[in-house]
């Protein structure tokens, strides 16, 4: 519940700050918000604990589709609330 407040607090700024499609928007935060937070901490740990490279992509891919469909659903009700 807490990445969901961020990153649509995230999504907000980057929204009134550049402008664009509000759902365009939320996804490219959320990716660069995986890649910044989420893989790089995570194949720092998968290296310390020497897992298997596979299961760090099985892994990163499922955090990434996470955060997509997050993006897509906060950028379809932010898209909502601009046309009401």
């Amino acid at each position: 519940m807490m990445t969901l407040n961020v990153l649509a607090l995230a999504a907000a700024i980057a929204h009134d700050q550049f402008g664009g499609s509000f759902l365009a928007v939320t996804l490219a935060v959320s990716s660069i918000g995986w890649l910044g937070f989420t893989a790089s901490r995570n194949a720092v740990e998968y290296l310390f604990e020497k897992k298997s490279p596979t299961l760090f992509v099985i892994d990163m891919g499922h955090q990434l589709a996470v955060l997509i469909v997050m993006s897509v659903v906060i950028g379809l009700f932010g898209h909502i609330s601009q046309i009401g």
